[in-house]
Parts: structure tokens; sequence; C-alpha cells
């Protein structure tokens, strides 16, 4: 819901969101969410698998952001939320799903109280990994997931589209139809 936020957010939304906001992902999308959290009113934390060097957001970006008061926890990954009448026996992950109604972006049905989350680290192959009893909370009243958007090409005529999310152009960059 990262783009759905930034789309959504407005002047009329400072002190909305609750003070603590934690925005999953290392995208530029993430970043742009927590510096708007922050305009907002709010204490955003931006939680990343990897390092600050293994983001995929702009380096420009996010030193601006930290420079703004965006916090950073690097290496670190979501594994669950605690809820208001969060109970014991609900696992991380059913948590998550519960935590939206019919799997919609809507505002939750219930109060978010914290973020789960565990450190990372390299593991076989460079692939992160969690660090066994690493385990810390992250306070917050909103979770926001910017994990990297898909580009939308769809308004585009079938003969322009390409694989995956290309658009067929020839050696000059021009497409076969005038005007796109």
């Amino acid at each position: 819901p990262g783009l759905e936020f930034l789309r959504g957010a407005g002047p009329g939304d400072r002190g909305t969101l609750g003070s603590r906001v934690v925005v999953v992902g290392g995208t530029d999308t993430a970043v742009d969410c927590a510096r708007t959290a922050l305009r907002l009113g709010a204490e955003p934390v931006v939680v990343c698998q990897g390092t600050r060097a293994d983001l995929s957001a702009s380096a420009e970006a996010v030193e601006e952001a930290l420079r703004e008061g965006v916090r950073f926890e690097f290496q670190a990954w979501p594994v669950g939320v605690r809820k208001a009448g969060h109970g014991e026996n609900e696992s991380a992950m059913d948590a998550i799903r519960t935590l939206y109604e019919d799997g919609s972006t809507a505002r939750p049905r219930q109060r978010l109280t914290a973020v789960e989350c565990v450190r990372m680290r390299p593991g076989p192959g460079g692939r992160p990994e969690p660090v066994p009893g690493s385990g810390f909370d992250l306070p917050a009243d909103l979770m926001l997931t910017a994990l990297g958007e898909e580009p939308d090409l769809e308004f585009l005529p079938a003969g322009l589209r390409g694989a995956g999310f290309l658009v067929r152009v020839d050696e000059r960059g021009r497409t076969n139809r005038p005007g796109f």
C-alpha cells in the first residue's frame, strides 16, 4: 500500500497517521513514504533486509531522508505484528493477514501497536537470513509496505508492449507508432 498511501496523502492528513509509522522496503517508494509520513507529523522507521549499500532507493533520497530525521533499521525484517487484543496463540503471519479486512488496503479494523522484527545477516549465497534470537519490536500505529512496484503498461497499444516491462523501439528509440 505504499503507493496508495502516497497518492492519498495530503496536508489534511497531518496528525491522522498516528505518531509511529513503520515502512517496509528499501525502494524509492519506501523512502518517499517515510518522508511523507514525517511531513505529516509521524516518526517513521524504514525497515530493510540489507545494508544501506543494498538499497534500491537512490543514495541522494536516502541521505536527504536521514538529514530530515527518518530512521532506518538496516539488516532487519518484519516477521509479525502486535495489535490491540492480539492473542498469544495467534501466529505472526495470521496477525499480519488479519490486520486488514478482506485483504483490502482500507484502514485497519484493529489497532496496530508494534511490528515484530528480526535482525538479518548474509546467508549462503549472499541471500539474507534471520539471526536466531534477534527479535525486537518497533512500536507502530501504521505499517506500510513498499517492496517494489511494477509499471502498468496496459494503456499502451498491444503492438508497443514488449516482453516484461519493455516498450518496443527501434535503434533510435522510436516506437512504430507516431506520437508514442
